[in-house]
């Protein structure tokens, strides 16, 4: 392709999507954020070879209907493909932050080749990255900032050479599959690797078992030198590790020492000059069951479920854009039948929509979706509300305010609505004891979605 895709400025953002590359070559992305991409962030999937990954702040993806998909899917996930770079990114609280998976352990033409460089895994879980199959997995040089799983795992025979990382309070800094800390019960029960550590440092971690300590349940091989080869070793599964690092084939380069390359990571990681969303994520403390199932008290390097108040500012963000080149009187939409008209226009003031009265058609609110007047009614401020709107899979409804507003849904009907859940871009609230969500919103664009099946009477805006 021989193509570049790069932001400009410190808020170059895409929200509400991520890229799929599949079948290219010499592509460069840089310098942009994504936010509530609907799979991963970005996926390199399929025969690609010759990427350079780099300086990209990543976001909270769409909610996925799996257990561990609640902060997104994958965030840099690498498939099937070779040569490629991923450097000075900033993983903002990923749950899994990058597979790096070739398919096949003998295929050459499969992911292999990989490097991932001071990049900044800032209080995320896992995947930092997690190999399989490949045998040139090259991690240098990151800084593992509070990572309540684990770092870098390898599995499905991956060798993964690890070199002056900097690890801090991440639980597991290293695991090889089914053996050692990792013992069959984080990657999936894959047979692991080898990963080889040179001039790591690690503070905080619950355990990282060297093989010079233990020679059959070990999670890492530490190296006393860069071009130490390990040889005569196999783990209990019969994989070895391929000494890929000290083969004439290997690149050139220099690497930092731990701290100076967590003062780079720290400075230069993610958009220009920090790009224009901060957060702190290791300040807060959370409740997080332990073990045996018990309420606790943890903080941001334990915790690994969803930052509410931080997904809260993900999904409603909103840039310094003043204007793009899009013709507004060209669009148009839909009526009759399910489908409101669309005329982009932003709430200013305060404004009522009554289904009863209004139906879809509204001059503020993009509606799509169904009415009935079989599902009984409601009453709300002496108004008394007949024709609802019926949330279902296929409902929409979309707005743009100027200002922060108070946001007032009413349901009820037939079917009780109290304690049922609606979704405004994709965050979950629940209706109170009467059927009614009301939400504070930043000036923004928003969309109303469904949480459950109910039936909404009545929008208010002030």
């Amino acid at each position: 392709m021989g193509i570049t895709i790069e932001g400009i400025g410190e808020d170059a953002t895409i929200h509400g999507f991520g890229m799929l590359i599949r079948n290219c070559s010499n592509v460069e992305l840089r310098n942009f954020a994504v936010m509530c991409c609907m799979d991963d962030s970005i996926s390199v999937d399929t025969d690609n070879s010759n990427l350079w990954i780099h300086n990209l702040d990543l976001f909270y993806g769409k909610t996925g209907g799996d257990s561990d998909q609640a902060k997104g899917d994958g965030t840099i996930d690498l498939k099937l493909s070779q040569y490629i770079t991923v450097s000075y990114n900033h993983y903002w609280d990923s749950g899994k932050a990058s597979l790096l998976d070739a398919g096949s352990e003998s295929a050459d033409s499969c992911v292999d080749y990989i490097t991932m460089h001071h990049n900044w895994f800032d209080h995320s879980d896992s995947r930092h990255p997690r190999c399989r199959n490949g045998q040139s997995f090259h991690i240098y040089n990151n800084y593992y900032d509070g990572n309540a799983k684990y770092g870098i795992g390898s599995a499905v025979g991956a060798s993964v050479f690890s070199e002056a990382n900097y690890f801090r309070n991440c639980k597991y800094p290293f695991l090889i599959g089914t053996i050692g800390s990792e013992g069959g019960t984080v990657l999936s029960g894959e047979l692991g690797g080898m990963i080889k550590s040179y001039a790591d440092y690690i503070e905080g971690a619950t355990a990282a078992i060297k093989y010079q300590t233990n020679n059959t349940q070990y999670d890492y091989y530490e190296a006393t030198s860069r071009d130490e080869q390990i040889t005569g070793i196999t783990n209990p599964y019969g994989n070895s590790y391929s000494n890929f690092d000290t083969a004439s084939t290997m690149y050139s380069y220099t690497a930092d020492t731990p701290e100076v390359a967590k003062e780079k990571v720290e400075k230069y990681a993610g958009r220009i000059n920090g790009g224009d969303f901060q957060y702190d994520l290791s300040s807060k403390q959370y409740q997080q069951k332990d073990g045996n199932g018990v309420m606790q008290t943890v903080n941001a390097d334990q915790y690994y479920g969803v930052d509410t108040e931080f997904k809260n500012l993900v999904v409603n963000y909103k840039s310094s854009l003043v204007s793009n080149n899009i013709d507004s009187s060209s669009s148009s939409g839909g009526s009759g039948s399910g489908s409101g008209s669309s005329s982009g226009s932003i709430i200013e003031g305060a404004v009522v929509h009554n289904f009863t009265t209004d139906g879809t058609t509204s001059s503020v609110f993009t509606i799509n979706g169904s009415t009935s007047t079989k599902k009984g009614s409601t009453t709300y401020n002496d108004l008394s509300l007949t024709t609802c709107l019926k949330m279902e899979s296929s409902t929409s409804i979309k707005f743009t305010t100027s200002e922060e507003m108070t946001l007032t849904l009413v349901f009820g009907g037939t079917t009780s609505a109290a304690g049922k859940r609606v979704k405004v871009n994709d965050v979950v609230y629940t209706t109170d004891s009467n059927g009614v969500v009301t939400v504070t919103l930043a000036a923004g664009t928003y969309t109303i979605t469904k949480g459950d099946a109910i039936n909404l009477f009545l929008i208010v805006l002030q």
